[in-house]
């Protein structure tokens, strides 16, 4: 299951907006420099799964900046590289729109290959500092016969 969640985020690599109007995309608290901390995954037999990267000796230094025109990148930062890690590439996009204060609407394809997903979730700032999204469900590239939902959990870098 973390093999398909960081599989996931690996893919975050390129992002490029849909329309939206200019000043609701600058000012959106997802700006910014993002580290995954774990993702809570609810099984649909009910059972809970922590995935910690934090815990991971690579995955801890992986960063995504989402930014005001709606793009992303996704790269391991230089204490990770520093500590043998591999540079993160691929083909695979995922466009952000605001909705509204707290839904994001993410259109996501893994590689050239891949079929493309469009999907509404929740996000939540606790914190100046920390994020949350949560997905109504299982997200759609995620199989909905092994997880019934999914929060994402980041700190801001």
């Amino acid at each position: 299951m973390k093999k398909i969640i960081f599989s996931i985020f690996v893919c975050l690599t390129f992002i490029s907006c849909q329309s939206e109007d200019d000043s609701d995309m600058a000012s959106a608290p997802i700006i910014g420099e993002w580290g995954i901390d774990r993702y809570i995954v609810v099984r649909v037999d009910g059972s809970v799964q922590v995935l910690n990267f934090q815990e991971d000796a690579c995955d801890r230094y992986l960063s995504m900046e989402f930014l005001p025109d709606g793009t992303t990148t996704q790269f391991m930062d230089q204490t990770g590289i520093e500590s043998g890690c591999a540079q993160l590439s691929g083909s695979g996009y995922l466009h952000w729109t605001r909705e509204n204060s707290n839904t994001y609407e993410f259109t996501y394809k893994e590689d050239d290959n891949s079929d493309e997903f469009i999907y509404l979730a929740f996000v939540d700032f606790p914190t100046n500092d920390t994020m949350v999204i949560t997905y109504d469900g299982a997200p759609p590239f995620v199989p909905n016969n092994i997880v019934s939902s999914l929060e994402e959990h980041y700190f801001r870098k």
